[in-house]
């Protein structure tokens, strides 16, 4: 899982379609390199649900949050606040048992504060991208064994 309790199906820059380049740096504790650490104050939330449109069709329906807030980080290097919404469905039809045809379609939500280090000018004059969003999807036929 990409995210801890968010949905791992968005591909792109770090994780974030259509994203700025930066991850959202999600882990236990991140080093400042001066032998301070900071640490995250994070809380995610998933809902998934499925129905059933008879024997061999079914939607698989799901949306995710993610808020992530760094206390500690003083290098610049990473964006302090942070909020990010996945939303979307996976559409099945299953014509024959052990076989699985499937359309995933999510669409990504961010938000992320500029790190304190950033710098248009050192970016080409490119200001920062705070807000991105974009969509995925993609095809898959499964058959198990």
């Amino acid at each position: 899982i990409w995210y801890s309790g968010v949905s791992d199906g968005m591909w792109g820059e770090n994780g974030a379609v259509n994203g700025n380049g930066i991850a959202m740096p999600v882990s236990d504790a991140f080093s400042n390199g001066n032998g301070t650490w900071a640490t995250p104050e994070a809380y995610s939330l998933t809902a998934i649900s499925e129905f059933h449109l008879g024997p061999t069709f079914s939607i698989d329906p799901e949306i995710s949050y993610l808020g992530l807030h760094w206390t500690g980080a003083n290098t610049g290097l990473i964006a302090t606040d942070s909020e990010s919404w996945i939303g979307g469905a996976v559409f099945h039809w299953d014509p024959v048992a052990h076989l699985d045809f499937n359309l995933e379609l999510l669409y990504q939500s961010t938000h992320q504060s500029a790190p304190a280090a950033y710098s248009a000018a050192a970016n080409g004059g490119l200001p920062w991208k705070a807000n991105t969003d974009g969509l995925e999807g993609r095809f898959e036929i499964t058959r198990d064994f």
